[in-house]
């Protein structure tokens, strides 16, 4: 069956109305939708910040380092590098608790692409259904491989609004082979319409490693009154023979530590070409002092011992934030202004990536009225576009990602073709 072509998606060329956007408040927006999904509803742009949510995706690998780390340790420890992908997953919520600007919603099968040397990964995502939203993303490099989609649902609450994510993550590590798969956790904007905007994020994790018993179970806790337990973390990591070989604690915002209580059959020394260290210089609570920049370059050297009974801090959180302006407005880091960036190397950029969207170039200068005329228009040329599809009973399929019918837990896998059409 014919379907259209999903490289058209941004290059539309319809007349259509080009109206400024509503003028009405927030709150007069918002006052009829308590319980409805947000990403059906019309938010004003100056809500925005000038990014996509696929972009938001991408900055989620911020901290993929720990998943080298796992790549190192696996030959030698699975229940180390079970613990270390664990707390990348963790470290995925941390690297935006700031940002509590709206990212605009992505187009059907519009595209990001990201080549960061400085990562050393090279990062693709499509949108790959519009109702329901759906993103899928693939992020490689010579440690790791990683495939994900994002199913969200989302629901305004009165003075909040409620992320519930049924999103699916596989991580394979090149060194053993092995694969880990977890979900997601839900998420909840504070103070939508009164007082000052906050994130919560809460609920319960599990990491498994395909094919064994072996697992991480993470919880982290809900905010209580007058902040308690807010960031508070949790967690065990489950050997193959059963026994708990790390108890885990901290702030997913902050920093994640790990006790290793269990020294499972197998486990080796790991190669260093210097003596492990457990002298991480502490302050005056017994905390670990957090890095001023993120640890790239972090070896097998440079990891704690993990001597039975010692807490040792596995990651910290570092934001890089962008100082410059406009970008420090929506509280963005460095990686989220490089992201926004089409310098020469990105010259073979296809029209669907999200860096040319002309929504998010006209707020990224600032021109809300252009901004919001621009998205009109592409929301209108969406729906045609539907309207065509459906009257000519033609399918959307995706270019770049495809549904697995057999694997009812990652339902979408990576066709690996976009580098080559592409390059």
């Amino acid at each position: 069956m014919e379907a259209l072509d999903p490289s058209q998606v941004l290059d539309f060329d319809f007349s259509v109305p080009v109206n400024p956007e509503d003028s009405r408040s927030l709150f007069q927006i918002l006052s009829d939708a308590i319980g409805v999904d947000v990403t059906k509803i019309t938010i004003p742009v100056s809500y925005n910040e000038p990014t996509t949510f696929l972009q938001r995706v991408m900055e989620a690998s911020t901290h993929c380092y720990l998943l080298k780390l796992a790549n190192q340790v696996a030959p030698y420890d699975k229940d180390l590098a079970i613990l270390y992908v664990g707390v990348f997953s963790l470290s995925t919520f941390g690297c935006s608790i700031q940002r509590t600007s709206k990212p605009f919603n992505p187009m059907l099968g519009e595209t990001f692409e990201y080549i960061d040397a400085k990562r050393g990964i090279k990062f693709v995502t499509e949108q790959v259904s519009h109702h329901p939203p759906i993103s899928a993303c693939h992020v490689e490099n010579e440690h790791f491989e990683m495939t994900s989609y994002f199913r969200v649902a989302t629901r305004f609450t009165g003075n909040s609004v409620e992320v519930e994510p049924s999103s699916t993550t596989i991580i394979k590590l090149k060194s053993t082979g092995a694969q880990y798969t977890y979900g997601g956790i839900k998420s909840v904007l504070n103070n939508l319409l009164v007082g000052s905007m906050w994130i919560d994020m809460y609920g319960d994790i599990t990491v498994k490693e395909i094919g064994s018993d072996r697992a991480f179970h993470l919880s982290c806790q809900q905010c209580g009154w007058f902040s308690a337990g807010w960031h508070q973390v949790s967690g065990d990591v489950i050997s193959e023979d059963g026994n708990t070989a790390f108890q885990v604690d901290g702030k997913w915002n902050e920093t994640v530590y790990a006790t290793r209580k269990h020294v499972s059959n197998g486990v080796e020394k790991i190669p260093r070409t210097t003596e492990a260290k457990d002298d991480w210089e502490m302050d005056e609570e017994g905390n670990a002092v957090k890095p001023t920049s993120i640890p790239f370059s972090m070896t097998l050297d440079d990891i704690p011992p993990y001597t039975l009974g010692t807490r040792s801090p596995v990651w910290h959180n570092v934001e890089e934030k962008y100082e410059g302006e406009p970008y420090n407005q929506w509280n963005m880091t460095t990686l989220a202004v490089d992201a926004c960036a089409i310098d020469p190397n990105y010259e073979l950029l296809p029209k669907t990536d999200s860096r040319r969207r002309p929504d998010r170039l006209a707020l990224e200068r600032l021109d809300y009225t252009l901004a919001a005329s621009e998205k009109h228009r592409l929301e209108e040329a969406q729906r045609h576009q539907k309207k065509v599809r459906e009257e000519r009973n033609l399918p959307w399929i995706p270019h770049y990602f495809e549904e697995d019918p057999n694997n009812i837990e990652h339902r979408w896998r990576f066709k690996h073709n976009y580098w080559h059409d592409n390059k």
